[in-house]
């Protein structure tokens, strides 16, 4: 199952507790793709600097070919006007069709709690929500 969500050109929410792969999995995903490295966005809102460095070059490779993927996490510590640029921003990119973008989400059962707090986000979760895989603890999965 994992191999296969990696061929498609859909966005996928990636779901679960804590400690259940969701990055890992993620990477693994992105390696089936062999994207240069240079082509992966982060995203990661645990810091707010991070996060600010990180949309200046979401803003600047926008229009860029050069970017294939881009990776969220931790949106819930983002400013509501980032989210909102970047729920705009993806409201854009998902039709066009001249390229192809791999958008990857990840978060955890504790932020989807929280989601209904935030509209911002909750608007992006709805426009993705449709797409989600979610990773069981290792205590649920069936053993190899």
């Amino acid at each position: 199952l994992w191999v296969s969500t990696s061929k498609t050109s859909l966005p996928l929410l990636v779901t679960g507790e804590p400690g259940t792969g969701k990055s890992f999995w993620i990477k693994e995903s992105l390696k089936i793709r062999n994207l240069d490295q240079k082509s992966i966005l982060e995203l990661n809102f645990a810091s707010k600097v991070q996060s600010s460095e990180s949309l200046e070059k979401l803003k600047n490779l926008q229009s860029s070919s050069k970017l294939a993927a881009v990776l969220i996490s931790q949106i819930n510590n983002a400013k509501d006007e980032d989210i909102i640029y970047l729920s705009h921003w993806w409201k854009g990119q998902k039709y066009d069709e001249k390229k192809t973008l791999y958008l990857y989400w990840e978060i955890s059962n504790e932020e989807q709690k929280v989601l209904n707090d935030n509209p911002s986000i909750k608007e992006m979760y709805d426009q993705l929500k449709s797409f989600r895989f979610e990773l069981p603890p290792l205590r649920k999965r069936v053993s190899d």
